[in-house]
């Protein structure tokens, strides 16, 4: 059963349980990591989400803006190209791309939501010299 619309304090859209709502809740993730908006990369994760990636793993808002702050720029000059699938809260976004011209970078990250923030993110990448 599908959880109602609701909307935060601040009067953000908060998803209601559709995968085209989760797909735009990604989308709006993607886009504040290609802005390099740590703040509104931040506010997209719950407070006490779990983010696992290459440099380790850990919990809580100041975990995720540590990240995404030592990252930044981190989608600069990557364009890749990305095969997302979504079921239930839970994203699986599978991307590549050519960066440079001597090297590949492949990766995949895993998203799991609730009432519209992201709880869990795994991310992998893998760099491959051409």
């Amino acid at each position: 059963m599908a959880r109602e619309d609701v909307r935060n304090p601040a009067g953000d859209w908060q998803h209601g349980g559709s995968p085209e709502d989760v797909r735009v809740l990604y989308e709006r993730h993607v886009a504040a990591v290609a802005a390099d908006d740590v703040d509104a990369i931040v506010a997209g994760y719950g407070q006490d989400a779990v983010l696992i990636g290459p440099a380790g793993g850990g919990r809580g808002s100041e975990f995720v803006r540590s990240v995404f702050a030592a990252a930044g720029g981190i989608l600069d000059d990557l364009q890749p190209e990305t095969t997302v699938d979504v079921v239930g809260d839970v994203v699986l976004a599978v991307w590549h791309s050519g960066r440079g011209a001597d090297r590949d970078v492949s990766g995949c990250d895993t998203f799991v939501f609730d009432d519209g923030l992201i709880v869990a993110h795994t991310s992998a990448q893998a760099h491959t010299r051409t």
